[in-house]
């Protein structure tokens, strides 16, 4: 039986990857390093660590460069934006709420920092809906590998295999899945090409959260619900 729901946050909650791109861009460029155009951004950066897809980068290109201080510059420019220029997904939200005030188990798992996480959580007011929280300070390897998304179980205190995800980067579809999750993905991008043969939503809505309660048998939630 399914116990417990994993969230993204980049994406799914809030709307930051085009400040995540710009912020990062604006680092390499000053640093006098390539920069990733728009093309570049899903394959290498989209919905993992910045710590992962800067090597995988720099692999590419042939750059051997400190990764630290490039990473520190690039949240300091993130935050500076966050209040400004990030926003809420408003459906991704509510379902985090819907599920939360049922008393579904939740953990947000995501691929940025945890100063990141925090900026959220507090802004948005999303602190007493998660229980647990794995940044990527929390691990060794990002997705598209499992390692975020088994800790994330494991501190709710679960199976990956009880959870269902909901994720809206390829990366993490297949983080979810190499855990052995079930996986709901939201398409944000409007190109459901990428995601491997899973049929998205376009959506986080009613029938979403339908569809989670019944997979959680969550049979006295959803009475209260239609009530």
């Amino acid at each position: 039986m399914l116990r417990a729901v994993m969230f993204d946050m980049d994406g799914v909650l809030i709307d930051s990857e085009p400040v995540h791109k710009a912020a990062l861009q604006a680092v390499l460029a000053a640093y006098g390093l390539p920069s990733p155009c728009d093309d570049d951004w899903e394959p290498y950066f989209l919905g993992r660590p910045d710590r992962d897809g800067l090597l995988d980068w720099f692999a590419q290109h042939g750059v051997v460069h400190d990764l630290q201080p490039i990473m520190d510059d690039k949240q300091i420019h993130f935050a500076e934006r966050f209040d400004a220029l990030v926003s809420p997904y408003a459906d991704g939200q509510w379902l985090a709420r819907a599920l939360a005030e049922r008393g579904v188990p939740l953990a947000l798992v995501s691929g940025a920092r945890r100063s990141e996480i925090e900026l959220t959580l507090e802004r948005f007011d999303l602190r007493g809906v998660f229980r647990v929280s794995i940044s990527a300070d929390d691990v060794s390897v990002g997705k598209p590998h499992p390692e975020p998304y088994l800790r994330g179980a494991a501190a709710l205190g679960v199976p990956a295999s009880a959870t269902v995800v909901v994720e809206d980067a390829p990366a993490g579809m297949r983080a979810a899945q190499a855990a052995g999750a079930q996986v709901v993905v939201v398409d944000r991008l409007g190109q459901p090409q990428l995601y491997d043969g899973l049929t998205p939503v376009s959506a986080l809505d009613e029938r979403v959260l339908d569809w989670v309660l019944s997979a959680l048998d969550m049979a006295q939630a959803r009475g209260e619900r239609c009530r």
